[in-house]
């Protein structure tokens, strides 16, 4: 029975966004960010959609707010509130952010200008 002992780990081999807290025991081997063993026991079991998204949510907002300091309002927004009605119009502005920064960059490297 696998399992990991961290919760991003676990994520990576799961197909969806149940999220258990288990027990295994027996012959336990741990290879990387696997465990697997003889036995296991779920202790905890939740659905952690809402809560990952918030979790995605979080992160990219700690990177927006160090690393794109003149990031749209709408993406603030969207990322502080996760209300989907702003979702759409946060997709496009970073689209077209990313859509700017690789023309910028393409044009350097085909030396276009000296950006």
């Amino acid at each position: 029975m696998h399992g990991s002992e961290e919760i991003l780990d676990a994520l990576e081999y799961a197909p969806g966004s149940i999220i258990c807290l288990v027990e295994i025991w027996g012959k336990v081997k741990k290879g990387g960010d696997k465990l697997v063993g003889q036995h296991r026991k779920v202790l905890k079991m939740i659905d952690g959609e809402k809560l990952l998204r918030k979790f995605a949510c979080e992160c990219a907002l700690h990177s927006v707010e160090h690393y794109w300091h003149d990031a749209p309002d709408i993406v603030v927004k969207y990322l502080k509130t996760g209300k989907e009605k702003y979702r759409d119009a946060a997709t496009d502005a970073v689209r077209a952010a990313q859509n700017r920064l690789l023309r910028i960059m393409v044009k350097k490297e085909m030396g276009l200008f000296d950006a």
